[in-house]
């Protein structure tokens, strides 16, 4: 931890991890180490330009107060508006504590997503068709309500970055869901976490097979769905979430199927007498 941090340094050692506290003067933040927490605390230029090279590198790194996340990444965080105001964030390998009350919220966040998931589902389908195709038509998130029977419609508030989903299980059952793209490797791989109270993690990739292409989709989630979400769950017919999250899964990669493979029809003109 760069500048202590009482309360995720307990989080954090109550879930067996070690923890080594740096004062806000230190030099740089350790690089061998799993995760670097700075509590947004005044610090030295040299760890500064070492916390923006750990987070140019991928490396796990969380901070304490967007505007200090601005501040090394360059990036304008938005919380949003209630209801979809966001407590923590994560951007890729980024998490960010939106003020620092929310240092507790953060740190249960973290600890939640080091761990082994709670849902963590995945399923396969062959399309015969080229992975570049494929990947340009999924990553397109406005396609999604043709593909997942649980999503009606999906636009971009930033293209490529953010957007919005309007979603249903049953007759009754509606939600609208944020989320951020989190990974896009053209023809290889595609990404996106979803906002609170989701909290979940989608991915798509895209293997090279005889004929076509293996398409794979999964989905983890790290942090227990709320309780009055269940309840509306439980009450639309998918009391199994796990299974029904699985049947979804397999329509959405089917109807990829039928999309790239059924044939267009030829339009044909009669000849005139």
């Amino acid at each position: 931890m760069l500048g202590d941090a009482p309360e995720p340094r307990r989080i954090f050692t109550e879930a067996g991890w070690t923890v080594s506290v740096a004062g806000p003067g230190a030099a740089a933040p350790a690089e061998d180490v799993d995760l670097v927490f700075w509590n947004g605390a005044d610090t030295t230029r040299e760890s500064r330009t070492a916390l923006v090279d750990r987070y140019r590198s991928g490396a796990p790194l969380a901070v304490l107060g967007q505007s200090q996340a601005t501040a090394l990444t360059g990036v304008y965080y938005p919380r949003g508006r209630f209801p979809y105001r966001q407590r923590v964030l994560i951007e890729r390998n980024l998490y960010i504590g939106a003020k620092e009350s929310d240092d507790a919220a953060l740190a249960h966040r973290i600890v939640a997503e080091f761990s082994p998931p709670l849902f963590d589902i995945t399923v396969t389908q062959f399309v015969a068709a080229p992975r570049a195709i494929l990947y340009d038509h999924i990553s397109d998130i406005t396609h999604m309500g043709e593909l997942s029977p649980e999503n009606v419609r999906t636009r971009w508030l930033q293209k490529g970055h953010r957007f919005v989903g309007t979603n249903r299980i049953g007759a009754f059952y509606r939600w609208t869901m944020r989320g951020t793209i989190d990974e896009a490797s053209p023809g290889e791989a595609f990404g996106f976490l979803t906002d609170s109270p989701s909290e979940t993690h989608w991915r798509y990739t895209f293997t090279d097979a005889p004929g076509g292409t293996l398409v794979t989709e999964t989905m983890r989630k790290h942090t227990p769905q709320i309780r009055p979400v269940v309840i509306l769950q439980d009450m639309s017919g998918a009391r199994d979430r796990r299974q029904n999250l699985r049947e979804g899964m397999t329509s959405t990669l089917e109807a990829l199927k039928r999309r790239f493979e059924t044939p267009t029809p030829r339009q044909t003109t009669e000849p005139h007498p």
